[in-house]
């Protein structure tokens, strides 16, 4: 069973999600609910792991980054040894999203590298060490990442869409870059700990952070919400199309964003012609998004792979 939320508790949650960074006070006045019981519902939500902290969307393209994914199906393992794979993961700097997967591939990470060349010896050093454990690999490089709100869980209508992705448009500096890490970490850290940590004063980290939103480098303060403990199962979808025109991608494109239960769509080179990700119950739940694709859209969607992405392992754009 999973944990059942209020109205209250959605409302919240929403909140957190919408702009992590608000104070108590500001929730509650939304909620109409004192800051104390705010106060109190937050700690509840963290206790019972519906929230497990929060975390800054950051648009590395901004920065100069590529996001690149390597999906790992492994051969010959033990858990032991997998779990091992995973901390190395989790200890590699340039490493930044993690997950582990019930399909196909066994794991998916994200890896934020300046060129090429860095992927390459990211990729060689995990061969050498682990090769003889790895069945087969893919690499691809995410060109644009739509994030959409969790419509299906709040029970609203905001079809607002925060889009990772594009040139590089940002020189940061180090004080930037630094100020962005901790962001990343906990991103609704106090002000006057964020210029502690950074040295600034806090008057100087509100005006880089006003001008990082202003240029969609900080695209937004988000909540990581266990989407599991609320009785949902994510799901990843590879779309392999034919005889597109823009026109149809369009038309695909916005049926996937107007859908309550997509919150990614993805544009990469390398894995399929589209992707998304969407929150649902279950396989049944699933089928049905998938009969309703290949009905509205037979015309162009020649074949699609579908994956449960098991568990977040880590999460960060920086």
């Amino acid at each position: 069973m999973g944990v059942k939320l209020t109205v209250k508790d959605k409302r919240i949650l929403f909140e957190l999600d919408s702009n992590s960074r608000q104070t108590i006070s500001e929730i509650a006045k939304k909620a109409g609910l004192s800051r104390d019981i705010v106060n109190y519902r937050i700690s509840q939500l963290v206790k019972k792991g519906v929230i497990g902290g929060f975390y800054t969307v950051i648009d590395i393209s901004k920065l100069g980054y590529l996001f690149c994914r390597i999906f790992l199906r492994f051969q010959k393992i033990d858990p032991k040894k997998e779990d091992e794979i995973i901390q190395y993961c989790k200890q590699t700097p340039s490493i930044g999203w993690l997950y582990t997967i019930d399909n196909r591939w066994n794991l998916v990470f994200a890896v934020y590298v300046k060129n090429i060349h860095e992927l390459e010896q990211l990729y060689d050093n995990l061969n050498y060490r682990y090769g003889d454990y790895l069945a087969e690999r893919n690499v691809s490089i995410a060109t644009e990442i739509h994030h959409f709100r969790h419509n299906y869980l709040f029970g609203t209508t905001d079809f607002s869409e925060r889009v990772l992705g594009g040139p590089e448009t940002e020189k940061a500096d180090n004080v930037d870059m630094r100020l962005l890490r901790v962001l990343s970490n906990d991103a609704r850290l106090p002000m006057l700990e964020i210029a502690k940590k950074v040295g600034l004063t806090p008057n100087a980290v509100k005006y880089r952070m006003k001008r990082l939103i202003k240029n969609n480098v900080i695209l937004g303060f988000r909540a990581k919400i266990d989407t599991k403990m609320l009785g949902y199962e994510h799901y990843k979808v590879f779309l392999f199309l034919e005889n597109t025109t823009k026109k149809l991608m369009v038309k695909l494109n916005t049926f996937l964003r107007f859908h309550p239960n997509v919150v990614y769509i993805t544009k990469a080179i390398g894995t399929s012609d589209l992707e998304f990700e969407a929150m649902l119950h279950n396989r049944n739940e699933l089928h049905e998004l998938m009969k309703g694709l290949r009905v509205k859209f037979s015309d162009i969607l020649r074949d699609y792979e579908t994956m449960l992405l098991f568990e977040e392992v880590m999460i960060g754009y920086l």
